[in-house]
């Protein structure tokens, strides 16, 4: 039976049996022999540095990719909610909503409608089970976008929502979701959490924010970058780092005996090759049986030689991996120039005929951090845009500093050329670095297989793509960090990195997050925008 409510459909069957999988993309390896399971009512998580393959993990599950080795079971009805959408030009929100639910009653009469969505076509709409993605709509707070907006002027995480919304209506039987709540605003994220508790069906989804992992997750699976397969834990995040932590201290311990062992039997080998048991005779007489005991002997050592060799090599082949500590990427944001400063004076911007904000005001010196909230579509990246000069209020100015140096990251990774490789994007943002110098910034952001260096940008797993972009923004000597949805895509130790970095960079901060644990560890004030503000108050506040 499904639910009723406007939410994921309880499934009764979505059985995911993966075995032996393994992959490789060119020369890079990404799956040894990987296997997982996941049955009706289990919700798992995939963690692991970027570039490890967890994306690719999920489009093998999807069916997108068919060129690997082993077996992989799924059920029919999957709900794919990818990493980063394609591009639809001007196609109308609500037809793309339409048919990415993928029924073809809502279809045909979207087609009747000929972009005029008049009361009888809704009453019609609603007759055909309409109203149940209408209320869906409105708990994700997207009923107040025109049904023929364009999809792509919405905001990332309203695109966000209307992907989640098809595929509420698609009932599927296992939801792969990468990143879901990049994006997203709190409402959006709370509604997907209340989402996946109660949905039966089985859930693998790949996503750093912690706080999801913790409310959610059954089970955190790690994709080890050194032996392409899975460790699993039971529990959400809070568990998966108390477990990995025994974990390795176990693997520590098997390692020592297992390096004790191998010691023991290179002694014990150089002792039978270099001294071995000689029988002395007495006299002539005893010569026959001397050279008759000798050779037996000798065979008898060649044999045990023999042994401890195979011995030693099968063990010196299957030592423990033992992963490294935790925080072993040492990511650093660099010392630029101080005293810098910059203030905003009553901002505003108008969307078409909709107001975003309106009367923003705030001002910053070194040391400050500043986290810019909202609902999706209330301006944030705008707002952003407008602080890096990017785009021109409607009313209001910003100034800096004369010091001043912006650093911008983008949430669409736009401002990148796709076609550079890693070394060629730092420089051209750095006119000081040369190559050598660009190889060593990006080894300390953990961007240093070859792989990854040498590849194009395009070529990369968009975490690895953001943190390139990070190193170049910390070689140009930016001391205004203007950051939106900076945790996005990147791996979770990467990310705890950063923040710990965040927190003592000697500049300005502003950061666009809805992340929890983010906000909370960067002690920032909060602006939040897109609320109605009291009395005519600042919308400023503290955390």
């Amino acid at each position: 039976m499904k639910n009723t409510v406007a939410g994921f459909s309880t499934a009764t069957t979505a059985n995911v049996e993966v075995e032996d999988l393994s992959y490789f993309v060119g020369t890079k390896e990404l799956f040894r022999e990987a296997e997982l399971h996941a049955s009706n009512g289990e919700r798992v998580t995939i963690v692991g540095e970027n570039g490890v393959g967890k994306s690719t993990f999920l489009r093998i599950l999807a069916g997108q990719i068919t060129d690997y080795d082993g077996t992989v079971r799924c059920p029919k009805t999957i709900g794919y909610l990818p990493q980063s959408f394609e591009t639809y030009d001007d196609e109308p929100f609500i037809k793309h909503l339409l048919y990415a639910c993928e029924k073809p009653e809502w279809i045909e009469h979207y087609h009747q409608s000929k972009g005029d969505f008049s009361r009888e076509w809704m009453q019609h709409f609603n007759i055909l089970g309409g109203h149940s993605l209408l209320r869906s709509l409105a708990q994700l707070g997207l009923s107040s976008i025109p049904f023929g907006r364009p999809l792509a002027s919405l905001s990332g995480g309203e695109k966000t929502k209307t992907h989640l919304c098809s595929l509420v209506h698609r009932e599927p039987s296992l939801l792969l979701l990468d990143e879901p709540t990049n994006h997203l605003d709190l409402h959006g994220i709370n509604w997907l959490e209340k989402q996946l508790r109660v949905f039966t069906g089985s859930v693998i989804m790949v996503t750093h924010d912690r706080s999801l992992i913790n409310n959610t997750s059954t089970r955190v699976s790690e994709l080890s970058p050194i032996t392409h397969s899975f460790q699993h834990f039971t529990g959400g995040y809070d568990a998966y780092l108390i477990q990995q932590e025994k974990e390795r201290e176990r693997l520590i311990q098997r390692r020592k005996a297992q390096e004790t062992e191998l010691d023991a039997l290179s002694q014990r080998l150089n002792r039978t090759q270099n001294n071995p048991k000689t029988v002395r005779h007495r006299t002539d007489r005893d010569k026959l049986s001397y050279n008759a005991r000798g050779e037996r002997q000798q065979k008898g050592l060649g044999r045990q030689v023999k042994a401890l060799q195979s011995k030693k090599s099968d063990l010196a082949d299957n030592l423990v991996h033992v992963p490294g500590a935790r925080k072993e990427v040492r990511i650093e944001l660099g010392t630029p120039e101080k005293h810098v400063s910059l203030a905003a004076e009553r901002l505003s911007y108008r969307y078409t005929d909709k107001e975003l904000f309106s009367d923003v005001s705030f001002s910053l010196s070194e040391d400050s951090r500043l986290c810019i909230t909202g609902p999706n579509g209330s301006g944030k990246t705008t707002l952003l845009k407008i602080l890096a000069g990017l785009f021109e209020p409607e009313t209001g100015h910003v100034s800096f500093s004369h010091n001043a140096k912006i650093g911008f990251l983008d949430q669409q990774q736009e401002s990148i050329d796709l076609e550079q490789t890693p070394s060629e994007l730092v420089r051209e943002m750095a006119d000081d670095f040369d190559e050598s110098a660009a190889f060593r910034l990006l080894k300390k952001f953990g961007v240093s297989h070859g792989h990854d260096l040498d590849s194009t940008l395009d070529k990369l797993s968009v975490g690895t793509r953001r943190k390139v972009q990070l190193a170049g923004i910390v070689a140009s000597g930016a001391n205004v960090l203007l950051l939106d949805e900076p945790t996005n895509h990147l791996d979770i130790i990467s990310l705890e990195q950063i923040e710990d970095q965040l927190r003592v960079f000697p500049g300005i901060v502003i950061a666009v997050s809805h992340d929890r644990y983010f906000i909370d560890k960067l002690k920032a004030r909060v602006l939040e925008i897109g609320k109605k503000k009291k009395r005519g108050k600042n919308v400023n506040k503290k955390k």
